[in-house]
């Protein structure tokens, strides 16, 4: 038997090369879509991070400020931050810390009060400062750990671009630390212990109320909301109390609180005051006990800021959520 060689059908060698050419062009177009896509998100990083990004990289200045801060805090208590920057510029420091939930910071207003600031927003301190106070105020059962920065801005620059900065990461601790569970051992016969006189009670010292101011903040309309602090610091009860606030109003006023409820020892008590109409002045609050409770120390029952209006608030503006006399109210919360 003779075999037949058999001849491919005419044009299938063509459509071969024709889809050969086809896939290589497919694949060089979607390796160039690719490499599009990676130069593009790089770019949007870089201008994304300036000009923290750029400032990582500049090599002219030494950007580290050493900072000494302690690692554990617990809330309600202050602590101080102190660090150092050698440099010729002139320019000022100026603090921030990260935003956690529940966590509030301030620093220094006036004698015996501290002004809360915002989280992730730069804050300016007193030229030439060299430490800060920082009041933590955390409202949970459980730590946080946030980290707070240090910056020094140039006379002529700006928050955004600081030409050094140092950070330092600290544990707040709650003011209350959660119950642990611990196992308790079986009991055990205990031999009957031999009588012992009972020794005197110990005398109770004064119950003694202080009063911090946390924050006073005006929106443009000039609504104002002050929160203070009213603690009894003494070792008995503080009976029935009241306090009075002098408003930087457009018409001069003093508000005085219905009767407020005894606090405990070492308990306080969180209050909010908003009023509307804000002016430019001095607010004050002053707490006494009633009928002259007799206290151990009485020249920490006030506390004042100033106030500063927004320069767009137009005063003869009255805003319709809010009436002529303050609205109160409290937030208990033991220590």
């Amino acid at each position: 038997m003779t075999d037949t060689a058999q001849n491919p059908p005419e044009g299938q060698p063509a459509r071969r090369r024709m889809r050969g050419t086809l896939a290589h062009t497919l694949a060089i177009l979607g390796f160039t879509i690719l490499a599009i896509i990676i130069v593009w998100g790089l770019a949007s990083l870089a201008l994304g991070s300036s000009p923290w990004f750029s400032s990582l990289f500049d090599g002219t200045k030494d950007t580290l400020i050493e900072i000494e801060a302690p690692s554990e805090v617990r809330s309600t208590i202050p602590f101080t931050v102190t660090w150092k920057y050698e440099n010729n510029d002139d320019g000022t420091f100026a603090f921030l810390f990260e935003c956690r939930e529940g966590l509030q910071m301030g620093v220094p207003a006036q004698t015996n009060s501290y002004a809360a600031v915002p989280c992730a927003t730069a804050v300016t301190l007193p030229e030439a400062a060299t430490s800060l106070t920082i009041l933590p105020i955390l409202a949970a059962t459980s730590t946080a750990d946030t980290t707070i920065s240090i910056l020094f801005i140039p006379t002529d620059g700006s928050a955004a671009s600081p030409e050094a900065s140092g950070s330092a990461t600290i544990k707040i601790i709650p003011s209350v630390p959660p119950r642990e569970t611990v196992p308790q051992p079986k009991p055990q016969p205990e031999p009957e212990p031999a009588p012992r006189p009972t020794p005197p009670a110990p005398t109770a010292t004064p119950a003694d109320l202080t009063v911090t101011l946390m924050s006073v903040e005006v929106d443009a309309y000039g609504n104002a909301t002050a929160v203070f602090d009213i603690a009894n610091r003494g070792g008995t009860a503080t009976g029935v109390y009241y306090f009075t606030a002098s408003l930087p109003m457009q018409s001069a006023y003093t508000y005085t609180s219905p009767a407020q409820a005894s606090l405990t020892p070492s308990s306080h008590v969180v209050s909010t005051l908003r009023f509307s109409q804000a002016v430019v002045g001095s607010f004050s609050v002053t707490v006494d006990g009633a009928n002259a409770v007799r206290e151990s120390n009485e020249s920490n029952n006030s506390a004042s800021q100033t106030v500063y209006a927004p320069a767009s608030y137009n005063q003869t503006y009255t805003p319709p959520s809010y009436g002529q006399y303050p609205q109160y109210q409290t937030s208990p919360y033991n220590y």
